[in-house]
């Protein structure tokens, strides 16, 4: 009897050898196949063109690659992405400016009063523009797809954040133009200018989603 278990126990094995592996192959998900490294080169070279075109649209062609072609594989070729991206860059230069403008007003090193208003205008607008493009970048991450009914709508809402932001960066930009050249007002408008490239930059690709 015990020589006969032995038998059935050593016919089980061999069995679950050979059905085993099969078995745990199907219950695993299924791999993607590896990008070959010619692939990944051709999926690379296509998002650096999309980048390199799409930015030939915009108004600072220069500083629109050098501050977008390093996300290519965030990107890819598509322009919702891209304006994300681009907005994303926008806020974070943008949030420096302000704060580099509230830093100096509480730094109470400003004597001069029309200094002091032009100052506080300029905190307050750039504070706007701020709001306005995170506004922006919140409706662009909420874009339904283009054929649905609301895709109109919320790009419409897009656009209009962004140049509101634009136009809020350029009033603190022209109250500094009656400024008397200082330091101080070079370090300001200097801030601002870069804020500014980047939101023009991030309007004019925000407007490429509708093409």
């Amino acid at each position: 009897m015990g020589a006969a278990n032995g038998v059935i126990a050593g016919a089980l094995f061999v069995v679950l050898c050979f059905l085993l592996p099969d078995t745990i192959s199907a219950m695993l998900p299924a791999q993607r196949p590896a990008l070959s490294p010619e692939s990944a080169n051709r999926v690379n070279y296509s998002s650096s063109e999309f980048i390199n075109n799409s930015c030939g649209k915009t108004e600072y062609p220069d500083v629109c690659l050098s501050t977008l072609r390093g996300y290519a594989d965030t990107v890819h070729d598509n322009p919702r992405q891209l304006a994300q991206m681009a907005i994303s860059v926008t806020l974070r230069r943008s949030r420096r400016a302000s704060a580099y403008v509230s830093y100096v007003i509480h730094s109470n090193t400003v004597n001069d009063h029309y200094v002091q208003e032009v100052l506080g205008d300029c905190q307050d607008t750039l504070g706007n523009a701020v709001d306005e493009i995170k506004d922006s970048l919140g409706e662009l991450r909420k874009m339904t797809d283009p054929g649905s009914g609301e895709f109109k709508f919320q790009l419409s809402n897009a656009q209009t954040w962004m140049s509101a932001a634009l136009s809020n960066v350029d009033t603190c930009s022209d109250e500094f133009d009656k400024v008397q050249a200082s330091q101080l007002k070079s370090n300001v408008v200097d801030r601002v200018k870069r804020m500014r490239t980047v939101t023009a930059n991030a309007l004019a690709l925000v407007n490429l989603c509708a093409a």
